[in-house]
């Protein structure tokens, strides 16, 4: 039962973040992660009250069939998002995941989507397409290239090392 919780809940912070950084209002019923969190088996109900719940505590404000972010809301999402990661990984692996991508640039948008992503989470910038982040997020990433259409745009390595930049990689991530 706590695993689901923790599942529907980083669902909405998924929702909350890309509401942040990528479109000012959405549609309920069309937004992607809604129908993914249905395809979960969320029902309709769980859904509008955890968004309800978040509009009761001005994360969210609702405007008829419309969801808006509020500046708290962002704050909170960028703060919640990075805090998942590491309350749901726990101690870290040493292992260090490393996310490479090469974007077209008939894609901006889509790149600069990805990258806010990757900011969001606290993803540290080794160099402009280039970030390490020390938790496994290959699932998350995946989630986020195939909603994005980047798919065969972006890798993600995983390995012990990342050379020069390690120390401040570690002290980006207090490790």
């Amino acid at each position: 039962m706590i695993k689901e919780k923790e599942k529907f809940a980083s669902l909405f912070a998924e929702f909350i973040l890309t509401m942040a950084t990528e479109i000012p209002r959405v549609f309920i019923d069309s937004h992607p992660i809604y129908r993914k969190a249905r395809l979960r088996g969320y029902r309709k109900q769980q859904i509008e009250a955890g968004l309800n719940n978040l509009a009761s505590r001005r994360i969210l404000k609702r405007s008829g069939r419309f969801y808006k972010i509020t500046p708290e809301g962002k704050k909170w999402a960028e703060k919640y998002y990075g805090r998942y990661f590491r309350m749901q990984h726990g101690k870290w692996d040493g292992k260090w995941r490393v996310i490479l991508f090469d974007i077209p640039t008939d894609k901006e948008s889509q790149r600069q989507a990805f990258k806010k992503r990757l900011k969001n989470i606290g993803a540290y910038m080794v160099q402009k397409s280039v970030f390490a982040f020390p938790y496994p997020c290959q699932e998350e990433i995946g989630d986020w290239c195939r909603d994005l259409e980047l798919s065969e745009h972006v890798d993600v390595l995983t390995t012990d090392n990342l050379g020069a930049r390690e120390p401040d990689a570690r002290k980006h991530f207090e490790i």
